[in-house]
């Protein structure tokens, strides 16, 4: 089914738009659900399937929004996708951060997950990437805090910095060979 017909399934016949909508894009959209969840051993099945719903849903609210000039169905629910994906793992990442002083078995597991020594290195390792990030110099140093810090896109990034995206990408390349030549690696 094109996505024209498709779209027009979708306004006359809701219900019916969102099934053949699902039939078609539901092993697409938790395939991509499921790589930005694999480094993360926290989520389940039913969080992709949750979170492949949210996915379908929005794309129903947002239809109007939704240019086919611009790009496919496939590509927009992809990047739907991708962004409710990273809102989950925000917010389980935020509700983890939340530690009930109540319970002896959670302090006690984030305890023995926690020593002095780890996080002093861990430290030290963060100051002397700042050191040598600050040392890049201009616009290298904006270019990687933009890019790793703030996760800009290139385009932004040139844009803003007056350069091409080409460039950006070049100065990215070697300002990460330098910073691995200097920091031995760890990057």
């Amino acid at each position: 089914m094109k996505d024209d017909v498709l779209l027009k399934l979708l306004r006359k016949h809701p219900d019916k738009g969102l099934s053949a909508l699902m039939e078609r894009y539901m092993g697409l959209i938790c395939t991509v659900i499921k790589g930005c969840f694999s480094p993360y051993t926290c989520f389940s099945a039913e969080d992709i399937e949750e979170c492949a719903s949210d996915v379908f849903y929005e794309f129903y609210k947002s239809m109007e929004n939704f240019r086919p000039e611009q790009g496919s169905i496939k590509s927009y629910l992809c990047a739907i996708a991708k962004h409710k994906t990273i809102d989950v793992i925000r917010k389980r990442a935020f509700e983890n951060t939340l530690i009930s002083l109540d319970s002896d078995e959670e302090f006690l597991q984030i305890a023995g997950d926690f020593t002095v020594e780890a996080e002093l290195l861990l430290a030290e390792e963060r100051k002397a990437l700042f050191a040598e990030i600050n040392a890049l110099g201009e616009p290298d140093r904006e270019i990687i805090v933009r890019k790793f810090y703030l996760r800009e896109p290139t385009q932004a990034i040139a844009e803003r910095l007056g350069l091409s995206a080409g460039n950006v990408d070049v100065r990215t390349h070697r300002a990460l060979a330098k910073l691995r030549e200097k920091i031995g690696g760890k990057i």
